[in-house]
């Protein structure tokens, strides 16, 4: 909204386009791709005065949840710490479940008052820091990604200020609900939200 040469537009899945307004050279525009959600937990239920249970988005290795500390941050209220003590099973062993889920202890002289299934969790994890050139940060997948997509941007308004040619058409395009499928970036290809012969440059902060 503070830059007047800049569209943002979405599709039927959620996903966000940013792009130039200015006439470019001929061609197909270039994509460069980030995906705007991370792992963590949304409250599935509450249990008693002292514990939720909480559904996991994305995949993350079963062990970095045994005995993890957690931060729940409720709509209204300060953020609440918890350790996971345990996955819940279902209830039905023939249960196909979407998300896993964990119970959580919350600490002590912490309620569960005021939490509702709307609320989201985090891992508790220090602050972010760099050190020797290396950022450390809670949520570099994929918010490291979509920080570079938009700096990256940001290089190219300034250019046009500046006086330099246009050039190619280059836009930023930001997928949701990628930790639990790809939601967003299917529904991108199935209905067409990127043409099938324009560039892409996908970002990724994962290990592949």
């Amino acid at each position: 909204s503070q830059r007047e040469d800049v569209t943002l537009t979405s599709d039927a899945h959620g996903n966000l386009t940013l792009r130039r307004t200015e006439p470019f050279a001929p061609g197909e525009p270039v994509y460069v791709t980030a995906h705007l959600d991370h792992p963590g937990f949304a409250v599935d239920s509450i249990e008693d005065a002292s514990t939720a249970v909480l559904a996991f988005r994305g995949g993350v290795m079963e062990d970095y949840f045994k005995g993890a500390r957690v931060q729940i941050h409720p709509e209204t209220g300060a953020s609440r710490a918890a350790t996971i003590v345990e996955r819940v099973d279902p209830s039905d062993a023939t249960e196909q479940e979407l998300c896993k889920r964990y119970r959580v202890q919350l600490d002590d002289g912490l309620s569960t008052d005021g939490l509702t299934a709307s609320d989201i969790a985090t891992w508790l994890l220090p602050p972010s820091f760099i050190e020797d050139g290396l950022l450390s940060a809670p949520a570099c997948d994929d918010l490291a990604a979509a920080a570079a997509a938009l700096s990256a941007f940001d290089v190219l308004l300034d250019q046009k200020h500046q006086g330099h040619a246009v050039g190619r058409d280059v836009r930023v395009f930001f997928t949701r609900a990628e930790e639990i499928g790809f939601v967003g970036a299917i529904g991108a290809c199935r209905s067409k939200t990127i043409p099938d012969s324009a560039p892409i440059i996908a970002l990724e902060n994962s290990r592949a």
